[in-house]
């Protein structure tokens, strides 16, 4: 059964869906064989790839949309099964019976959070979800991402509150030391169905932002 990677959390806006179809447009383009899973009820996952399919005329990876809560765990679970890796897109607005679906199959849950006080603050209902979540997944693990930082190369806001997360939630989850900037690039990628490396090349700030925490994720098993 091919790995099973929530890209989560409780709080709308943080950048999930943009994390979960690069992380998987990544891996597809690495050779692997990825199922893109949509569990969020806007939908934006599904029509990401589906514009992106129509404009370069071919599918370079299978994307669905689950929007049902009832055995979805175990539906995910056998869908895995044709995969090598599985990315599901879920969250939206506090808690729901989907997104513990979802967490309850999963092997890592990637959690976005934009360095606000209002959304480090969100995580507490978050991390609540998944203790109860691990009465029944207990190997589920939990990576935190910084996501739409200051782009200031001085500014220090990221790195404290990837700091401060990672004194708050030690042991019950990790705090990735690379985040992610708020670049035009990512506002870019959505337009045109767009890989984050596509738009201002593989080198750009963007791109390269990217390519490191995807490092740092495989180094941490994540993915």
């Amino acid at each position: 059964m091919g790995k099973i990677i929530a890209v989560s959390h409780s709080k709308g806006g943080v950048g999930k869906t943009s994390v979960a179809r690069n992380l998987a447009l990544s891996q597809a383009r690495d050779g692997q064989k990825i199922l893109a899973l949509d569990c969020d009820p806007q939908k934006s996952l599904e029509t990401f790839f589906a514009d992106r399919a129509d404009r370069l005329d071919k599918q370079e990876l299978v994307c669905m949309a689950k929007s049902y809560s009832k055995g979805l765990a175990r539906e995910i679970k056998s869908l895995a099964e044709g995969f090598d890796l599985v990315v599901v897109d879920v969250g939206g607005s506090r808690d729901s019976d989907v997104m513990r679906q979802v967490l309850i199959a999963c092997n890592a849950a990637i959690v976005p959070t934009r360095p606000g006080q209002e959304d480090l603050d969100s995580l507490d209902l978050f991390m609540q979800v998944v203790d109860e979540v691990r009465g029944v997944n207990e190997d589920l693990q939990v990576f935190i991402v910084i996501n739409q930082a200051p782009v200031d190369t001085f500014d220090t806001v990221g790195r404290t509150a990837a700091e401060g997360l990672a004194t708050k939630f030690a042991g019950d989850a990790i705090v990735c030391a690379t985040y992610l900037k708020h670049r035009k690039s990512w506002l870019k990628s959505a337009f045109n169905a767009d890989a984050i490396w596509e738009v201002d090349g593989p080198n750009s700030k963007a791109a390269n932002e990217f390519d490191a925490l995807l490092e740092e994720m495989k180094e941490r098993g994540a993915i």
